[in-house]
């Protein structure tokens, strides 16, 4: 963390309330954006020296783009790109007017592909949006250049053209400025981080903090890695021209692609557990759409408890996948019209348990198969399979465990007909302490309410 950060907090928390005050819309607030970085560009443009040639900042422009144009989607919140190596080192060799430039046009004119909808570029994306992200990020990395200039960082250019620098000299002048340089990134990712989290705080119920904190800690070690990155170009650059630059990119994009793969090797894994799921489902037809219903009320109950990011992604692959254990149960037992035998249910009892060992073979849904495993633990310490009780229990689970139990009731069973909403609500009530956690049932009533209010029931 940056000796900045606790001044950081009161910035988003001040802006925050601002925007409440004023009542922003997010199309409001991503117009303000574009607006200040607009007002930036113009005036850095204005004020700024124009320190390279129009052959060099082309070069800079195509790189940055091609980066931009080639990032690795972790999930459906995360992205990993080589982009900002380049704007740090168009501002290392020309200065933050240079970088903003390269910054803003990189990301105007990228082109990359989405699993959902194909190839994004200028001509399909809303403009706002597009503004909106190369202005964030054009914001950001005019912060990093002002920061490292007030604490002295130099730009190679300018020293290049006074002297014929080699490799020597031009990584001792850099790296007695790392310290600037650091600053200078963690700079960049406060005004990103920030920016991000206010967006995201005004279209959503998550808190601006929570979303800050989350966005804060992927960013910091990704961006300084990359910033690594950058400052090695730089060198190369300043050291033995743009040639260089080009041949350090093969390795780069391969690099990448290794990724790529191994995300995709990822995907084909939850595929796998995602079709068997739909097995589950297709033996026990009372419960179809059951995980897909579960996954959507846990996610609008973990919202409600502002919850971080990663226990969001691990709970929303929990809730998917709750079941899956159901595949070693036979389907005599599943679909049974009548009342469960003590025999029966006990084999009902061990679906948590096998789902767990069939997700913790993952081992990115290691902490998703605690949450399975724990789903019909019961608050007061009367549930299976491990008698957990209170704070014991995972709170994932305590979600998953409403939302599984508020289905289940307003579904029908061979059994039983489905209670109606008012109904499941009285025995969600009337359980609270014993199956349900207090906070996790008042947490569901509101979210419930929040859907009345926009006539979108569970």
């Amino acid at each position: 963390m940056s000796i900045l950060q606790p001044g950081l907090i009161q910035v988003i928390i001040h802006l925050r309330s601002y925007m409440q005050f004023f009542r922003l819309t997010d199309k409001q607030f991503r117009y303000l954006v574009i607006a200040t970085g607009t007002a930036a560009l113009i005036y850095m443009t204005l004020t700024q020296p124009i320190t390279f040639n129009f052959a060099n900042f082309v070069f800079l422009v195509l790189m940055a783009t091609l980066a931009e144009s080639q990032p690795v989607i972790t999930d459906s919140e995360k992205t990993i790109s080589v982009g900002f190596a380049i704007d740090l080192c168009a501002l290392l060799l020309y200065g933050p007017m240079a970088a903003a430039w390269v910054v803003f046009l990189s990301n105007i004119f990228a082109v990359t592909h989405v699993k959902r909808w194909g190839y994004l570029h200028m001509f399909n994306t809303p403009v706002d949006y597009l503004l909106f992200n190369a202005m964030n990020l054009t914001l950001s990395v005019i912060a990093c250049g002002f920061v490292y200039q007030k604490m002295g960082g130099p730009m190679l250019a300018s020293l290049t053209m006074n002297a014929d620098l080699g490799i020597n000299a031009v990584l001792k002048t850099l790296s007695s400025h790392i310290f600037s340089i650091i600053i200078g990134i963690m700079a960049h990712i406060m005004v990103n981080t920030s920016i991000i989290s206010i967006h995201i705080s005004i279209t959503t119920d998550q808190k601006a903090m929570m979303a800050w904190a989350y966005s804060f800690l992927w960013s910091v070690f990704n961006l300084l890695i990359v910033g690594l990155m950058g400052v090695t170009i730089a060198t190369l650059y300043a050291s033995y021209g743009a040639f260089v630059v080009v041949l350090f990119m093969v390795p780069l994009l391969m690099a990448r692609n290794f990724f790529v793969q191994y995300v995709k090797m990822r995907d084909v894994y939850l595929n796998t557990i995602m079709a068997l799921t739909s097995a589950i489902e297709a033996k026990d037809v009372y419960t179809k759409g059951h995980s897909e219903r579960v996954q959507k009320i846990s996610m609008a109950i973990a919202k409600e408890m502002h919850l971080s990011g990663p226990q969001l992604e691990m709970l929303r692959y929990a809730a998917i996948l709750h079941d899956i254990g159901k595949i070693g149960i036979s389907e005599s037992i599943l679909n049974k019209p009548a009342r469960l035998e003590r025999s029966e249910f006990e084999k009902i009892m061990e679906h948590p348990l096998i789902g767990s060992k069939i997700v913790e073979e993952i081992d990115f849904l290691s902490r998703a198969a605690k949450i399975i495993r724990s789903h019909h633990e019961y608050y007061d310490g009367s549930g299976y399979p491990d008698g957990l009780k209170g704070s014991e229990i995972l709170l994932e689970s305590q979600i998953l465990t409403v939302a599984d139990a508020y289905d289940a009731m307003t579904t029908t069973r061979p059994y039983r007909e489905a209670f109606s909403p008012d109904g499941a609500w009285a025995e969600l009530e009337r359980n609270i302490g014993r199956q349900f956690s207090p906070e996790v049932v008042k947490a569901f009533k509101r979210a419930v309410e929040k859907r009345k209010e926009i006539g979108d029931a569970f």
